[in-house]
């Protein structure tokens, strides 16, 4: 999806643009700019406190660029809050508390493996366990997935979410 943004020379085609392909580039693309944008706003907000002839001479154009600077700041402070709150959560193995789950149960047979409660593989083999060889569930499962991943819906709710999930019923 996206638009490919080409220049055109009478000996040569030149691709300026194109659509990003992997998510990843566009995760290193605004994680260089915001490394890059910390010193710039340390310097700005440096400068804004020091500038003392900016608040007589332009008092609104000097109230913006606080107000610029403080929102920039209680976003970063924000978003670093944020991802060492994630770090922490996926050091403790996401958050599962250390229970284990073996592949057994309803659905199987011996417990061919264990993972940590709430990891992907947990979740994956919960999904498996509803829909056997397929890559998909019919929505008639949905709930027992949902009981079986140990999440408790009412009825209401797990009606909301197959009507928002498959809109033609299917």
């Amino acid at each position: 999806m996206g638009t490919t943004v080409q220049l055109k020379l009478p000996f040569k085609t030149l691709t300026l643009m194109k659509p990003f392909s992997k998510l990843n580039t566009v995760g290193v693309l605004y994680s260089l700019i915001g490394i890059i944008s910390i010193p710039i706003f340390m310097v700005g907000t440096i400068w804004a406190s020091a500038a003392q002839v900016c608040t007589e001479t332009s008092p609104i154009l000097y109230s913006f660029s606080i107000l610029i600077s403080v929102v920039y700041w209680i976003m970063f402070i924000t978003i670093v809050a944020y991802l060492v709150k994630i770090k922490l959560i996926l050091k403790r193995g996401g958050g599962g508390g250390g229970a284990k789950y073996s592949a057994g149960g309803e659905g199987g047979g011996a417990a061919s493996s264990q993972h940590e409660k709430g990891s992907e593989g947990w979740f994956r083999e919960k999904f498996e366990n509803v829909s056997g060889d397929s890559k998909v569930i019919e929505s008639a499962d949905v709930g027992t997935l949902l009981s079986q991943c140990e999440l408790t819906v009412g009825e209401d709710a797990l009606s909301k979410l197959l009507d928002d999930l498959d809109g033609r019923g299917s």
